[in-house]
């Protein structure tokens, strides 16, 4: 596999990469930044957390640097991706002269203004807002020559075919348009059919799941649940882990365990306004917050290399929710661990999630601890009965 001086880059870019303490490319980089510097469209598809984003940052800068306005639209599907990919894109061009933002909405007006201000050459932006901001003729797109589809496949699960649609018939006069994806279903394709050029499709690895990840079962009764999750985040003491659950209400409630368990917790939940999850998320990525207890819709975007451990407190009801979900530990070949929670009329599901992740899943060996006994109970006036020690005297 060639290294990152052997596909070209300019000076500043290779240097960029050298200070973000990237020392050989990964196999999607290898194969997409030659494809996208030489301004071709592609297709490319590889498993999350294989450095997509920095394969089409690569040519993101390049194409932002060679005049002024805006040049480069990435489309995403999340806020909270969106920021991740506009600060690895500035960090890409900083030697350059190179302006990435991310607009995502949820902020004050004056302050999105600000955000756009002066020589922006790259936005990244959800479709919907993307096109609130032509409506309101707050944007100038009429030098953009690079467009990125990111996590495609995403997008389109999440109900955002029609805005894409839209996006790109207003980015028709781009030169070069990328579609980035963890998976090619046949609405990606069908799209990449009507929206790209002769695209040259790239694709590394069949497998979505990554080979560090090890797959562990804990098996448990419904009232252990709330038990089991303590002492496995005793035992393991991950540097970061998240706790997936199915509803917003679990989330709070699960978060609200943790913190009084002396856990560094907080929930994550799709309910949540813009500045409430940016906050959380900002606590998660610095360390200040260790496990965030999660459903999958909040979820999305969410890349944190220092990740180690996934919980499914709450088997997740699709396959691909699993590998999802998975995908957030064990980013770039670091070693993590997915522990799920199978309830005894869940030995059906957990077959079919073990085909999903191509492994058995092993037994986690943990000692639940049993419920703790009751207070006793002290008469109180009148007979009552009062939970607690008697009082001192």
């Amino acid at each position: 596999m060639p290294g990152f001086d052997a596909l070209g880059l300019p000076p500043a870019i290779r240097q960029a990469l050298d200070a973000m303490g990237y020392a050989e490319p990964t196999p999607v980089q290898a194969a997409a930044i030659p494809v996208l510097l030489a301004g071709r469209d592609a297709l490319v598809e590889a498993q999350t957390g294989s450095g997509k984003t920095a394969a089409f940052g690569v040519a993101a800068v390049k194409a932002g640097s060679e005049g002024p306005g805006l040049r480069v639209v990435v489309l995403v599907p999340t806020r909270e991706l969106a920021r991740q990919v506009a600060e690895e894109i500035r960090a890409l061009g900083a030697g350059s002269p190179f302006r990435a933002v991310a607009v995502t909405g949820g902020v004050h007006a004056e302050q999105e203004e600000r955000t756009l201000g002066g020589d922006v050459r790259c936005v990244v932006a959800t479709p919907g807002r993307l096109l609130a901001l032509l409506e309101e003729s707050k944007l100038r797109v009429d030098r953009v020559a690079f467009v990125v589809l990111d996590e495609a496949d995403r997008m389109l699960d999440m109900g955002f075919a029609p805005d894409v649609e839209k996006a790109l018939a207003a980015l028709a006069h781009r030169a070069q348009t990328a579609f980035v994806s963890a998976t090619l279903p046949p609405e990606v394709r069908a799209l990449a059919r009507k929206h790209l050029r002769e695209p040259k499709e790239v694709r590394v690895g069949e497998t979505h799941i990554p080979t560090s990840l090890t797959h562990f079962r804990l098996n448990v009764f419904p009232d252990q649940k709330e038990r089991a999750l303590v002492a496995l985040l005793r035992a393991e003491s991950p540097e970061r882990s998240i706790v997936f659950v199915r509803t917003r209400d679990r989330a709070a409630a699960f978060a609200k365990l943790l913190k009084a368990e002396g856990f560094a917790a907080d929930p994550l939940q799709g309910e949540m306004s813009h500045e409430q999850r940016r906050h959380v998320f900002d606590l998660f990525q610095r360390g200040t917050t260790r496990i965030l207890v999660a459903t999958d819709l909040a979820s999305r975007g969410l890349d944190v290399p220092e990740m180690q451990l996934v919980v499914n407190v709450d088997l997740p009801d699709e396959d691909e929710q699993y590998l999802h979900r998975a995908g957030r530990a064990a980013r770039l070949g670091r070693p993590g661990k997915v522990v799920s929670f199978v309830l005894p009329d869940e030995k059906e599901r957990r077959v079919e999630l073990e085909d999903v992740a191509g492994a058995a899943f092993a037994p986690y060996r943990l000692d639940i601890p049993e419920p703790k006994p009751p207070e006793p109970e002290r008469r109180g006036p009148a007979g009552k009965g009062v939970r607690g020690p008697p009082r001192r005297r």
